[in-house]
């Protein structure tokens, strides 16, 4: 995979599948640090975009889960369908 519209802060691969979940340093709006997207890197193409409030701080993806750690909430998400599966409220991370 390879972009020029900026850089990126997080990158975990889902084992050793071609599915990436990635989250940009805010160089770009397109690049942001508020959004996070599953993309296939093989063809480039983008399978889930989500937007939060705050800056992402940690993502971890495996073939069940991904997991999403913003300043003041957890994120749980099914990797097969992109649905929220939980909410966690947190002190500040």
């Amino acid at each position: 995979f390879t972009s020029t519209t900026g850089g990126l802060r997080f990158a975990e691969q889902l084992g050793s599948t071609p599915l990436v979940a990635i989250s940009g340093s805010g160089d770009s709006p397109s690049f942001s640090p508020r959004k996070l997207k599953l993309l296939m890197t093989s063809g480039n193409q983008v399978l889930w975009e989500f937007n939060f409030v705050t800056t992402i701080c940690a993502i971890k993806i495996n073939y069940k889960r991904l997991i999403v750690v913003l300043e003041t909430k957890i994120h749980i998400y099914d990797t097969t369908s992109a649905q929220l599966l939980h909410t966690i409220s947190t002190i500040p991370n």
